[in-house]
């Protein structure tokens, strides 16, 4: 697993003890993203008093279908995290430690391995547009043949927009 990363050594260090990791990882299909999704940058792992906080710098690339016309779009986006990791287990008894955690925070697991692949997700989710556009001026596809406005005009009739007050307009 490319964003699993083992800190059992980190735990023994005191409280300061860094450790930094460069990546280039292929995620494949990301929610929202229909194709692969690539990421690239570094992770830093810093032992705290609490566990592990790790801090991360990434770039992402990655490739969806336009909202309007439902061409390719391709982008990068730059991502960036913060995120604590708190031990579940004692480190030289492997036995369950006794502390009351938030189900949202993360966790160490029985292995002392750290999982960054939901905060990446998340964090890349949150960033992406909620409505890629292939371009600015997308003309989308015509709602009544299908046609991409884009590549060609259609012989549809233009719809005038509907609005509340177009059964006023007939009493005119």
């Amino acid at each position: 697993m490319p964003l699993v990363f083992n800190v059992a050594q980190l735990l023994k260090e005191p409280v300061g003890g860094i450790r930094l990791y460069q990546m280039e990882v292929d995620l494949g299909a990301v929610d929202g993203v229909d194709d692969h999704c690539q990421i690239q940058g570094h992770v830093q792992l810093l032992r705290t008093l609490g566990g592990i906080l790790a801090t991360g710098s990434l770039v992402a690339s990655y490739r969806t279908d336009c909202s309007r016309c439902l061409e390719d779009v391709r982008g990068v986006v730059a991502l960036s995290f913060e995120e604590e990791f708190s031990p579940t287990v004692d480190l030289r008894t492997g036995l369950p430690l006794k502390q009351e955690l938030p189900p949202e925070a993360s966790t160490i697991d029985e292995h002392h391995e750290i999982d960054l692949l939901d905060v990446v997700r998340q964090e890349a989710l949150v960033s992406l547009s909620m409505q890629p556009l292939c371009r600015p001026d997308c003309a989308g596809l015509c709602p009544t043949c299908g046609t991409n406005r884009n590549a060609e005009p259609c012989g549809c009739p233009a719809e005038e927009p509907s609005s509340a007050f177009a059964v006023l307009r007939g009493l005119l």
